[in-house]
């Protein structure tokens, strides 16, 4: 097993682009032209065209996720294809052949064992190395900190901290690509063969209309900005990560907290403006933060007949000024004293 060349394909002898991949753009086959994947020209065909209209027919032209009728519809396929579904393809089929090949033979493992340890500790000798020339030209007390740190690993001590242990993350990678570099030429057209099958369900599967959903374009816009639809309420959309959407989210504050909802009426402002349950000496309207300085002033909610007096906050002055409403006694801004 040879090394090969630097910026060498492994599998044609041509200059590559990458430094870290083994193969050129021409060999490595997820690496497609802009407009040229292999969904991108099938969604060129007639019969796609033709099957994107018979879907949506089908379904009752409307949306399925809000039910909305209004057109036009989009084909929202359920299996996202992008540049990076056919890389997770051919890296997850690669990392497949190289892991079989190397259990094929109980020496192959003891080789590769170490290989990937000599090519650590290179990669670590040659960052100690460029750490120290660099610390003489410059003299910095971070490069120092970082040589040090570097050295007292490669003897044996503890682990460095994170800036340099993403340095020795991306040694390890290093090693990790040329392992495969010199193991690809003897599973790549393997690997090449069960690669087209794949891509060639994944295309048939596109054409078909297979695991898809009739979308509106405010959905599928939506969906582009990493939202789903709001549950609770079917209309608004969320983040994944909150269980409700914010408009529902401030109807539930406003209900626990009905002091919210009156400060919003109160000041006609939006739900989206309000600075519900706000802390203290931050404006309860918009959350400026007031301070202990003289411009603060307390508010305070009165009753219907101007009574019942409820501290509710702070309010900063503009804000008394630009939601001063003509019913005075729905709430009164008094100067700030210690509560």
């Amino acid at each position: 097993m040879k090394r090969q060349k630097p910026n060498i394909c492994i599998i044609c002898g041509d200059t590559k682009e990458h430094p870290l991949s083994p193969l050129c753009t021409n060999c490595a086959p997820y690496m497609y032209k802009k407009q040229s994947f292999p969904h991108q020209l099938v969604r060129r065909r007639k019969i796609w065209r033709e099957n994107r209209k018979k879907t949506i027919k089908e379904r009752g032209n409307q949306c399925e996720w809000c039910g909305s009728e209004k057109e036009p519809f989009s084909i929202h396929h359920n299996q996202e294809i992008n540049s990076r579904t056919y890389e997770k393809i051919w890296g997850d089929l690669l990392m497949k052949r190289v892991q079989n090949f190397i259990k094929a033979e109980p020496e192959r493992e003891d080789w590769v064992e170490e290989f990937l340890s000599f090519e650590n500790k290179l990669g670590l000798r040659n960052s100690i190395k460029f750490y120290k020339e660099k610390a003489g030209k410059s003299g910095k007390k971070n490069t120092i900190k970082k040589l040090k740190a570097l050295q007292n690993f490669g003897s044996g001590g503890e682990k460095p901290e994170r800036n340099i242990i993403q340095n020795l993350s991306y040694i390890a990678q290093q090693a990790s690509f040329k392992l495969i570099g010199i193991l690809l030429p003897q599973i790549y057209d393997e690997t090449i063969k069960d690669y087209k099958k794949q891509i060639e369900i994944l295309t048939k599967n596109y054409s078909d209309m297979t695991e898809v959903s009739v979308v509106c374009k405010r959905c599928h816009y939506a969906h582009k900005r990493g939202q789903i639809l709001c549950e609770k309420c079917n209309q608004n959309y969320r983040n994944p990560k909150f269980e409700i959407c914010y408009q529902c989210h401030i109807k539930e504050v406003e209900a626990i907290n009905p002091i919210a909802k009156k400060i919003r009426e109160i000041f006609n402002v939006t739900q989206k403006d309000l600075w519900y349950m706000s802390m203290e000496n931050e404006c309860v309207v918009c959350g400026c933060w007031v301070g202990d300085s003289v411009e603060q002033f307390d508010a305070y909610l009165t009753g219907e007949n101007g009574n019942d007096d409820r501290c509710v906050g702070a309010i900063c002055p503009q804000c008394h000024e630009k939601f001063r409403v003509s019913n005075e006694t729905r709430y009164i801004v008094k100067k700030h004293s210690n509560r």
